[in-house]
């Protein structure tokens, strides 16, 4: 190609060597020599050149991407620099954010073009197959029913009744069996156990329970069982604002369930006076002065008290009097 001799730019120099399959190398170089010796020197020196492997001439596709990523990321200004000198691992999480929103955009793509294939396929050819399947069974269901009709109407009359007579036979053995496995066809004997008062009584009434109901043992209609236990005074355990030698005086109502707990904690009133008076030593100054000391020396007394009753048991145990001294 001819140039404006005025031009700037730098001739290109194509050299055409004609490689028939009777030359050998020797006589590709001799060419080469004659048409451009430089060349030909160059190829020399690349050839001589035995420090280049493999590895340095190939550039590996990922090695390429992550460069095009890091200099997309250069090109963004001094905020792009930054942040990919700040974060070296920065273009690596962009490179595999752009390869994922790839590959999940190649799976779609073809995801649309399956299914515009399989509704094209349904619409022309996999319709009239299914229409001539259809047309098929129909006919060989037509013809079945056909033969089966010629078989029955040339069998004698005794052996159309026996074939009747099977088939209603198998029908109801089919029920029998259905029945006996869902509901049971022999009767069961009566229960051992009364599982609901509803089977045994004589009527069933229906009630709110929230508010057509009283409580049983909170019932204010119900008598109530309370018992004064006389005042006692216990020395107790030192503490932080105590003195040396602080002490108690209590005295206590309790409750029960039932009259036989109070009576019988009235009978063995000396035993559980002593039970009392050591579980209050337990507790210390600080303890008993606080209200929730007080509240938990109550909840002590009711299980200990209870742990020993035999008869009934206790509801509460209410604090009459208290006097703490330091």
């Amino acid at each position: 190609m001819a140039q404006n001799p005025g031009s700037s730019e730098k001739s290109e120099r194509v050299i055409e060597i004609d490689v028939s399959p009777e030359l050998s190398l020797e006589d590709i170089d001799e060419a080469l020599a004659e048409e451009d010796p430089d060349f030909l020197a160059k190829i020399g020196e690349i050839a001589a050149d035995k420090t280049l492997t493999m590895a340095e001439l190939i550039l590996n596709d990922d090695q390429q991407a992550l460069d095009d990523e890091k200099a997309r990321w250069s090109r963004l200004g001094k905020v792009g620099r930054t942040l990919s000198q700040v974060i070296p691992f920065l273009p690596i999480l962009t490179l595999k954010i752009r390869k994922t929103g790839r590959v999940a955009s190649d799976r779609l793509t073809a995801g649309k073009i399956h299914l515009a294939n399989f509704v094209y396929y349904i619409r022309t050819v996999g319709f009239a197959k299914a229409k001539a399947q259809l047309v098929e069974f129909r006919v060989s269901t037509q013809e079945g029913v056909g033969s089966w009709q010629k078989f029955i109407g040339r069998l004698p009359l005794w052996r159309k009744l026996l074939f009747l007579t099977t088939i209603l036979l198998t029908v109801f053995t089919a029920l029998f069996v259905y029945r006996v496995s869902t509901k049971g066809i022999v009767l069961q004997g009566e229960e051992l156990f009364i599982t609901s008062l509803e089977t045994v009584a004589d009527k069933v009434y229906d009630y709110d329970p929230v508010t057509e109901s009283e409580p049983f043992y909170e019932n204010l209609k119900g008598e109530s069982n309370l018992l004064l236990i006389q005042k006692m005074v216990v020395n107790i355990k030192k503490s932080k604002n105590s003195g040396p030698g602080p002490m108690a005086a209590f005295e206590f109502y309790i409750e029960g369930y039932a009259p036989e707990a109070i009576i019988e904690f009235k009978d063995r009133e000396v035993e559980f006076r002593d039970l009392v008076q050591r579980s209050i030593e337990e507790f210390t100054f600080d303890q008993l002065e606080s209200g929730e000391g007080k509240r938990e020396l109550c909840l002590r007394l009711q299980k200990v008290i209870n742990s020993k009753l035999s008869t009934a048991q206790l509801k509460k145990v209410f604090i009459k009097t208290a006097i703490i001294k330091p």
